[in-house]
């Protein structure tokens, strides 16, 4: 008498954790792709500020050209694994300009060529770095 009650028990137990399951796993598996793509797109926009740095180091010194800049860019996020990048160099014809001239770099990527493996609703996104350095003599 007592084994039947207590195998009844078991299986009723046994059921309510399988629906436990079904209910939580779905819930949990979403948080932890949601953590790992948002810790992605903050390590992108990190590698683009970074490139965009790079870049500003290059072009402040008084040789620079706009090959040279786009090189070590291009470098820098190719190392890190970037892809589909765009440079806007401002001024574009930084070599002309005089010592003291503000030169600003933006690095930017669609989040969709760089994402770990879920698009979703952040694909249209564009993430952006910069950097602004002053010309030297």
């Amino acid at each position: 008498m007592f084994g039947t009650t207590n195998s009844k028990k078991r299986r009723k137990r046994a059921g309510a954790a399988v629906v436990e399951l079904a209910i939580t796993l779905p819930v949990l598996l979403t948080l932890i792709l949601g953590s790992l793509e948002m810790c992605n797109s903050i390590r992108l926009r990190k590698d683009l500020t970074l490139a965009a740095y790079e870049g500003s180091m290059i072009s402040v010194l008084p040789s620079a050209t706009s090959a040279d800049v786009t090189a070590a860019i291009a470098q820098v996020l190719h190392d890190r694994g970037v892809n589909n990048f765009t440079i806007r160099i401002s001024p574009s014809d930084f070599e002309n300009t005089t010592a003291g001239t503000y030169i600003e770099i933006e690095v930017s990527a669609k989040y969709s060529d760089n994402c770990i493996a879920y698009q979703g609703p952040f694909s249209s996104i564009t993430l952006t770095g910069s950097s602004t350095f002053m010309k030297e003599n």
